[in-house]
C-alpha cells in the first residue's frame, strides 16, 4: 500500500465522487435570484457556495466537519478576493445552529438533511434554524427520494460503476447499497480504487447513510417544528413531483 493513501482524505473523495455534479446550482440561482446573502446548511467543499458566490451572493456556510472547511478554505485562497470575502464558514453542528445573523434565505443542499437519522436530530435542526430566519424566510430542502439511486430498493445491490482521474491515478469508484424498508435507512458503501499503470494501489472506502423521507411524513415534520410547505418539486428543472421523481425539492417558509 501507498503512503500516498494516508493524505487522500474524505473532503477530497467527496469531492472526486461530485465534481461532475451541477445540475442543482442553476434552480438556486433562480430560487435566490432575489437575495444578497444565504445561509447554507452543510456547505461541505463549496460545490454549491463558489457558483452562488461568484454570481454576488454571500454565503454563510455552516459544516461540522473541519476538513470539509479546511478543503474549502484552500479553493476560497486561489480564488479572487470578490469571490472568496462572499463566502463565510462556521464550524459547528446545524442540529444546534447558533448565529448572530437572521437570514431570509436558507437551504440544506444536495440531500443533506438526510444525513439527520432520528427524530431528535430533524426536530433540533429544525427549531434552532427557525431562530436564524426572519418572518419572511424561505428554506429550502434538497431530499432524496427512493428513485435517487437506481434499484434503491433491492439489498446489496451495486448501484453503478464509475471511473475518474485524480491526479496520476484512474480511480475506479463501485457503490453498493442498502435499503431497510423499517427504518427507511438507506446506507452507501463506496469503494474508491487508486490505479497506476493497471495496478491497484490504494483503496479507501466511505460509508454513507441517510434517511428516505416520503412528503406526507415531511409535510407533517415540518408543522410540528412551526413551517409551512409553500411549493414542492421533483427535478432540479422544477418539474412537477411525481412517484418517480428522483429528488424531492421542497420550499417552505416559517408560519407566522
Amino acid at each position: 500500500m501507498n503512503n500516498e493513501s494516508d493524505v487522500i482524505r474524505e473532503p477530497e473523495l467527496y469531492d472526486l465522487f461530485n465534481s461532475r455534479e451541477r445540475s442543482d446550482i442553476d434552480m438556486y440561482l433562480t430560487l435566490f435570484s432575489k437575495a444578497s446573502s444565504v445561509l447554507e446548511l452543510g456547505i461541505g467543499t463549496g460545490r454549491v457556495a463558489l457558483p452562488l458566490a461568484e454570481n454576488g451572493i454571500t454565503v454563510t456556510g455552516v459544516d461540522h466537519s473541519a476538513e470539509m472547511l479546511q478543503c474549502l478554505e484552500k479553493k476560497l485562497n486561489s480564488r479572487p478576493h470578490d469571490v472568496s470575502s462572499k463566502v463565510k464558514t462556521i464550524h459547528q453542528d446545524f442540529c444546534y445552529l447558533d448565529v448572530e445573523d437572521k437570514f431570509d434565505f436558507a437551504f440544506y443542499p444536495f440531500c443533506t438533511f438526510n444525513y439527520l437519522l432520528t427524530l431528535e436530530e430533524q426536530k433540533n435542526a429544525l427549531n434552532s434554524l427557525r431562530k436564524c430566519l426572519t418572518s419572511k424566510a424561505i428554506v429550502v430542502f434538497d431530499l432524496m427520494t427512493i428513485n435517487t439511486f437506481p434499484n434503491m430498493l433491492y439489498n446489496n445491490h451495486h448501484t453503478g460503476y464509475d471511473s475518474v482521474l485524480h491526479g496520476d491515478y484512474d480511480v475506479n469508484i463501485a457503490t453498493q447499497s442498502i435499503f431497510d424498508q423499517s427504518t427507511q435507512l438507506y446506507t452507501q458503501d463506496r469503494k474508491f480504487d487508486y490505479v497506476k499503470k493497471h495496478d491497484v494501489v490504494f483503496k479507501k472506502r466511505v460509508r454513507m447513510i441517510n434517511r428516505i423521507f416520503f412528503l406526507g411524513e415531511f409535510k407533517l415534520l415540518l408543522e410540528q417544528c412551526g413551517y409551512q410547505i409553500d411549493n414542492y418539486y421533483g427535478e432540479y428543472t422544477f418539474l412537477k413531483f411525481s412517484a418517480s421523481s428522483h429528488s424531492l425539492i421542497v420550499v417552505a417558509s416559517p408560519i407566522s
